[in-house]
């Protein structure tokens, strides 16, 4: 073979000759075609990012909404509990009263030992929560506590004997729930003391209230008759008239007349010390002389003079304080009905309080009723 064959066989082997253009087209279409392809995962990886915001923010606003339909619903239960405080039953758990907020809400705190969950209330809607409980859910409703409420506010309240009470809510229970809750319920036995214990606290408070309603009902009707009869007490005529009180006109107490056994009374004290003092002095006379020491007797003179001045002082603050004493006790009289009981009073002690020096305001009494007795034996004149 010549060397033109040769050269015929390795260029017919050979690939053919791939030109720049051709090249540069090739390579910006395989350019073109992986951006595409990168879009449309960009465009399905977006697609599929939005769908699930979207889902997620739906389910949030789902949730959200729940939330806060159960949050703003009334679906709390409030109830009392066996001390007589107040508790509320919420989604299974047991909430205890904890405090009254400034704002008028009430918070509330989980019965359950160490656990932290709170519940806000205002009215009968529930404002906020905080659900972190570490323990299960309890009853949502405690039939055993409903029926002990149920019982003791009818026996403290109800007039029906307290066996038929427990029959009717026992049957109450049965109805509510079923027949096997009789065997979760407190016997009659159990809780007998406590209603007929809390019969006899109903029936004191309704007597209180009842006195109470009669006490002020009198006083108001003692009020309307005590201005109906200053009313019509200037219509009647002058001999049936309740006596009026004039201080002015009132006798003037004498030191004689109001403290005559005060005054004995220190005048006898006063002889008393006399003989002390000469009982004193001859005694000291007579051990004197057997030391040959002897000291003159007291002047008898200077205590009488003490004495004298000793009773005009306590006169005159016995006439100050009758004077004082005489104006408290018109306005006092001037009520008949108090003047009615003092004019009885005064007719049965008037004798004791006569000669006692401590009862100085009695005295004054007797001195106001007798210029009052006085002024009605010059109207029946």
């Amino acid at each position: 073979m010549n060397k033109l064959d040769v050269l015929a066989e390795l260029a017919s082997s050979q690939k053919p000759i791939i030109n720049d253009s051709s090249i540069k087209k090739e390579y910006d279409t395989s350019i073109k075609q992986e951006h595409d392809v990168s879009n449309d995962e960009t465009n399905l990886s977006l697609s599929s990012s939005l769908l699930l915001d979207s889902s997620i923010k739906s389910e949030g606003t789902i949730s959200t909404n729940d939330n806060s339909n159960t949050a703003l619903s009334p679906t709390f239960v409030l109830k009392t509990t066996q001390k007589g405080k107040p508790c509320i039953l919420l989604d299974g758990h047991r909430y205890k009263h904890r405090r009254d907020n400034l704002d008028g809400s009430m918070s509330w705190t989980c019965t359950h030992e160490l656990c932290s969950a709170s519940v806000r209330t205002f009215g009968e809607r529930v404002v906020r929560r905080n659900d972190d409980h570490l323990h299960g859910r309890t009853l949502r409703v405690d039939p055993q506590q409903e029926f002990l409420s149920r019982l003791k506010k009818r026996a403290a309240e109800d007039t029906v004997t307290i066996p038929r009470i427990y029959d009717e809510e026992l049957a109450r229970s049965v109805d509510e729930h079923s027949p096997e809750i009789r065997s979760h319920l407190p016997s009659f036995s159990s809780v007998k003391s406590t209603l007929y214990r809390h019969r006899q606290r109903g029936q004191r408070n309704q007597a209180s209230k009842l006195m109470k309603a009669e006490l002020n009902s009198d006083c108001k009707s003692s009020v309307n008759t005590a201005m109906n009869n200053s009313s019509g007490w200037n219509t009647l005529p002058p001999k049936k008239r309740p006596l009026t009180i004039n201080v002015d006109c009132l006798p003037t107490p004498s030191p004689s007349s109001c403290c005559s056994s005060s005054c004995s009374y220190v005048s006898s004290e006063s002889h008393n010390g006399d003989k002390r003092r000469k009982y004193s002095s001859s005694s000291s006379s007579s051990s004197t002389t057997a030391t040959t020491t002897a000291i003159p007797p007291p002047i008898t003179t200077t205590a009488a003079a003490t004495a004298m001045t000793d009773d005009n002082n306590s006169a005159q603050m016995a006439v100050a304080a009758a004077l004082e004493s005489q104006q408290l006790i018109a306005k006092f009289l001037s009520n008949p009905y108090n003047l009615l009981l003092a004019q009885n009073y005064f007719a049965k002690y008037s004798s004791t309080f006569a000669d006692n020096p401590h009862f100085m305001l009695m005295h004054a009494y007797a001195l106001v009723l007798s210029s009052l007795q006085q002024q009605q034996q010059q109207q029946l004149m």
